[in-house]
């Protein structure tokens, strides 16, 4: 199996078993995750080919994070080796940091270095207001997330020692992901994705969500729904997988199980994540995801 497909499958993974039951929601900076997405449901545009879509800001009684008293001093610090897997966009360094960017029509980045103890090395990415991110940071050492951007807003405090981490964010622009060593060095892999937001056409209870994949690379989608609602999905290309789960952890179809459908009723309202994913050595495939929700 490949690296990117364990990243992809951690990161699921942990959103089921880790991420649902301790990862922060924006709750704790006051901004509710279910009023940011049933702001978004209303008024997104179906997504082609896979390129993101920007959520709605916030109601306007929501109010913005505020910056965090006491904002880490980051010692930055150059990475021995940075990789970026083939597929999944680059990574360039850069005078605020190593740049990642996702390929064209891609949801999800991965990069992997080393970090000294006690040193930091800082990542960048772009992103837009109400947008989710997912991190995954692997390492068999005791290196730690933060999360923060250059007006100040700490999202993720490395104080809590996390290396999972999930978040609409408050705000667009560049945000920085910071790598924090600990007491020895430690190789990492790190995986960032920021699934495409899909919504319905007027009057409409169908959508699709269309890209190529393969070698163990996927794409990810969002979709808002309500509790009791009934979904179909399926992906019309053989030999790719999906998994679904809610962004509040219920796992709808791990990526451990068979085939590449799904046909049930929806237990909680809000956002739910659709990952389409090929297998290590596969051709690129294009596919289409169907969504019906009724």
């Amino acid at each position: 199996m490949s690296k990117k497909l364990s990243l992809m499958m951690a990161a699921t993974l942990a959103a089921a078993l880790v991420l649902g039951a301790c990862m922060p929601t924006p709750v704790s900076q006051d901004v509710s995750m279910t009023r940011i997405a049933e702001s978004a449901h209303g008024t997104m545009t179906a997504v082609a080919q896979g390129t993101a879509i920007p959520a709605n800001p916030a109601p306007e009684s929501t109010p913005e994070p505020s910056p965090t008293a006491e904002v880490p001093v980051v010692q930055v610090t150059q990475m021995i080796y940075v990789t970026a897997t083939p597929g999944a966009g680059t990574s360039q360094v850069t005078s605020q940091g190593i740049r990642l960017s996702m390929a064209l029509g891609g949801t999800d980045v991965s990069a992997s270095g080393k970090v000294a103890a006690g040193k930091t090395v800082r990542y960048v990415f772009g992103a837009l207001k109400g947008q989710l991110i997912n991190l995954t940071l692997s390492t068999g050492s005791n290196a730690v997330l933060g999360v923060r951007n250059a007006a100040g807003t700490v999202l993720l405090d490395p104080a809590k020692a996390w290396t999972n981490f999930r978040v609409y964010l408050p705000a667009g622009g560049d945000w920085f992901i910071d790598v924090y060593g600990g007491n020895t060095d430690a190789d990492y892999s790190l995986y960032l994705s920021i699934p495409a937001r899909l919504s319905f056409a007027s009057g409409s209870s169908s959508m699709s969500g269309k890209g190529s994949i393969g070698n163990g690379n996927g794409m990810q989608f969002i979709v808002y729904a309500r509790a009791g609602q009934n979904l179909k999905a399926s992906v019309d290309a053989a030999g790719l997988g999906l998994s679904i789960y809610a962004v509040e952890g219920t796992v709808l179809k791990s990526p451990m199980g068979e085939g590449a459908s799904f046909d049930g009723k929806l237990p909680v309202t809000g956002d739910y994540i659709f990952n389409v994913f090929s297998v290590p050595g596969s051709a690129p495939t294009n596919f289409s995801l169907a969504i019906e929700i009724r």
